[in-house]
């Protein structure tokens, strides 16, 4: 992926984000801050770690806002916080870089 088409997913990614949401102030805009970090960056790791269960708003969202397919799911890693499966269809689905 480009420099330049890596932008144009952060542009994307936020100008989803900020359509759907009243503010950044809160875990959504710290955990867009590293998926954004992770987006941009060129080296390893090129992932940001999401907690099933601790980062589940954001992960709702981001999952509202785009499909399974998107260029945006590369980035992002879920992962059980107490190895139950309570969300193991979730995790299934998105659990992609490890």
């Amino acid at each position: 992926m480009s420099p330049v088409e890596r932008l144009q997913l952060i542009r994307e990614v936020f100008e989803a984000v900020y359509r759907e949401t009243d503010s950044f102030l809160n875990a959504t805009g710290g955990q867009l801050a590293y998926l954004f970090a992770a987006i941009a960056n060129h080296v390893d790791p090129e992932t940001v770690e999401l907690d099933s269960l601790k980062d589940e708003a954001v992960i709702a969202l981001l999952e509202m806002l785009f499909p399974e397919d998107h260029q945006v799911w590369e980035f992002i890693v879920i992962s059980p916080l107490d190895g139950t499966d309570r969300h193991a269809k979730r995790t299934r689905k998105l659990y992609r870089n490890r």
